[in-house]
């Protein structure tokens, strides 16, 4: 039995079927918004409100190169937020082919990377390479920059994580 219910069933038995009742009884109130945050990542002090303890993860600039067979990408990331990020957050670089054939509308070519803890006003400076030949027999076209993909970290503006550009 549940700690936060208490559930009586009673099987009454009437013309052929039987009839459940249920009676339940909340013994404990529910849980505020922010004890339902991780405390691991923001705290909780319910005098500081939930904007000021939030990160903001974000592509603050990037640059594209050519270093001989590779494509360079070079990226900043940085947290505007009010709060440090976790450990681990990934950032998926994706370069991307259209392809029509049935069942298949896209092909990627993936490049991941883990970031490090990023204090407030913090930068992480990163070089992702993708090979020409690689990129040019799968016909990439566009490419598809996101910090937070899976979104791990609870942030100011969940919209800002992401960067498109063809190549």
């Amino acid at each position: 039995m549940n700690e936060r219910e208490i559930v009586k069933l009673n099987y009454f038995k009437k013309k052929r079927y039987l009839k459940r009742e249920m009676k339940i009884e909340i013994t404990e109130k529910p849980l505020s918004v922010f004890e339902r945050l991780d405390p691991k990542i923001i705290g909780f002090d319910p005098k500081i409100p939930l904007f000021f303890k939030l990160p903001d993860l974000v592509t603050l600039e990037y640059s594209t190169d050519y270093d001989g067979t590779d494509y360079v990408i070079k990226i900043k990331v940085g947290n505007i937020g009010f709060a440090p990020s976790p450990e681990g957050v990934l950032v998926y670089c994706n370069a991307i082919s259209d392809v029509y054939h049935p069942g298949v509308n896209e092909i990627r070519i993936q490049k991941t990377y883990p970031l490090p803890m990023l204090n407030r006003g913090d930068e992480y400076d990163h070089i992702i390479k993708f090979p020409l030949r690689e990129m040019h027999a799968k016909e990439v076209n566009r490419f598809h920059l996101i910090v937070d993909p899976k979104s791990q970290v609870l942030e100011l503006d969940e919209d800002n994580n992401e960067e498109k550009w063809y190549w």
